[in-house]
């Protein structure tokens, strides 16, 4: 794992699975994998962790802001952030969300 921001663009026929993304997740070292879903219009205010974070998108659509640049990832994308980076997130406002997270 780099010590850069990381995107990697969903580019399978398949559509995203959620036991394919934690088996792969658990084969790199990430711990603490959990499913979460926003509701349309749900906002994370600035903020950093300790950890190398992952958010792997199975439906609808996140943004994240990263040094005054956007991210947009729709399903299947995934993106790692180095510990200490500073990031907001937000909900797609028509279609919410449902993403894997992990860390380590």
């Amino acid at each position: 794992m780099s010590e850069e921001l990381e995107i990697q663009r969903w580019d399978e026929s398949e559509p995203p699975n959620r036991k394919k993304m934690r088996e792969e997740l658990l084969d790199e070292g990430f711990h603490g994998i959990h499913t979460f879903r926003d509701a349309p219009g749900t906002t994370y205010a600035e903020h950093q962790h300790d950890y190398i974070e992952v958010r792997w998108v199975l439906k609808g659509e996140l943004i994240f802001g990263v040094g005054g640049k956007e991210y947009h990832l729709k399903p299947g994308d995934r993106i790692d952030m180095p510990a200490h980076l500073l990031h907001d997130a937000k909900v797609d406002p028509s279609k919410g969300a449902a993403y894997v997270c992990a860390s380590k």
